[in-house]
């Protein structure tokens, strides 16, 4: 019996699942949303269908979304979970929604101070982090953006294009000359799309960039949620799926000055500390 995958709440997990637009963090919250409410009808409609019809949506996203990384750290809480019932299910979904949907925010709030009055800003990608950093530190400071454009994806065009509107002094430069022109900017900033025990997976063209900005002394900052954080045996499977992808690449945490997070500035032993307190459940030791 297969009943759970003829409700409403079936349906927002399918849709879940094939979202390839929307933002790793927005997914997640989402992907949480939908398996709190399929929860809620489980334990309401058919509890005898407990746990079968979790375990069927979360086997969905993780054979279509693992690639983000805060869907796969949601699946594995929820899987460490399971034993305890279809309520706490629920609440644990609700939480982890509720983390994510603030932990943006929370981020521009972080990273806002690390931007100086009269500074230019190198933007590699087009992460909702950095923007949420970006709009934060306007309202306490006047500073230049250029933004990467971030192929093959494009994603700093339309970045780019986003900030103007909402009236950014920015500039547009091809990825191989963004490296020439850090000894005239004075940060960079980057999205990641995982970040694990010693490295991170961000867009395309972050190595190069990355150890340009070590040599050339510029700062580079990483920003991300605590939820994108996962331990080694995580880490693995997205960075893999990512790099089959051809549109990010991995980068060791020490290339990076600081990782801008939502509940602070993290260095890398504190990522490292963070990612081994994770437990990685068993229908995830691949």
């Amino acid at each position: 019996m297969t009943e759970w995958r003829d409700w409403a709440a079936w349906r927002r997990v399918t849709a879940v699942s094939l979202d390839t637009v929307s933002s790793a963090a927005s997914v997640g919250a989402e992907a949480a949303e939908a398996i709190e409410q399929l929860a809620r009808s489980v334990s309401t409609y058919a509890p005898e269908s407990y746990p079968e019809a979790i375990v069927d949506a979360l086997d969905l996203l993780i054979d279509r979304q693992a690639v983000r990384a805060p869907v796969l750290a949601l699946c594995n809480e929820l899987y460490l979970t399971l034993g305890e019932g279809a309520d706490r299910v629920v609440e644990v979904a609700g939480e982890f929604a509720d983390r994510l949907a603030s932990s943006t925010a929370k981020i521009g709030s972080v990273g806002a101070h690390l931007i100086d009055e009269g500074v230019t800003v190198l933007v590699h990608g087009a992460s909702s982090s950095v923007r949420s950093v970006l709009d934060a530190a306007r309202e306490r400071s006047s500073f230049q953006v250029c933004c990467t454009e971030a192929m093959p994806g494009g994603e700093g065009v339309e970045m780019a294009a986003e900030l103007t509107v909402a009236g950014f002094d920015v500039e547009v430069v091809d990825d191989r000359s963004a490296v020439e022109l850090l000894p005239g900017v004075d940060m960079v900033l980057s999205g990641a799309d995982a970040i694990g025990p010693d490295a991170a997976v961000s867009k395309a063209g972050i190595r190069r960039l990355a150890i340009a900005a070590d040599l050339a002394g510029v700062a580079l900052y990483l920003t991300a949620g605590r939820d994108k954080v996962l331990p080694s045996g995580l880490f693995r499977i997205t960075a893999q799926l990512g790099g089959r992808q051809a549109l990010s690449e991995i980068v060791p945490l020490e290339h990076f000055t600081v990782i801008v997070s939502d509940v602070g500035l993290l260095t890398a032993a504190e990522i490292a500390e963070l990612a081994a307190e994770r437990t990685v459940a068993e229908e995830l030791k691949f």
